[in-house]
């Protein structure tokens, strides 16, 4: 797993932690980039299907992974999961447009 920033806004990026458990990147955003009351807590997350084992042991690493935002909503309220738990439903495009407005808004996050 990486994170990965624009060198334009790096200085607001601060990596603070790494987890095995839950294949995990976590960072803090500094609150003056998106102008918000608090810093915005980052966590990249990637859960290969090879590394899920059985059904048990896929429910204990999402059990870790709720944990662990729950620790990092009690330090700040803005929270940014970026995730690829490699999830196809149905027939449907992997491709959204929902959040464009965000993404327009906010060009940094591109």
């Amino acid at each position: 797993m990486a994170l990965l920033a624009a060198s334009n806004i790096s200085e607001f990026i601060t990596l603070t932690g790494v987890s095995e458990h839950t294949y995990s990147v976590w960072a803090k955003c500094g609150k003056s980039l998106f102008g918000t009351d608090r810093d915005i807590t980052l966590c990249a997350v990637c859960i290969p299907p090879e590394n899920r084992g059985d059904r048990s042991e896929t429910e204990n690493m999402f059990a870790r992974l709720g944990d662990e935002i729950h620790q990092a909503l009690t330090d700040s309220p803005h929270l940014i999961v970026c995730e690829d738990f490699n999830a196809h439903i149905g027939v449907l495009d992997e491709i959204s447009d929902t959040n464009l407005d965000v993404l327009t808004a906010h060009p940094q996050l591109v």
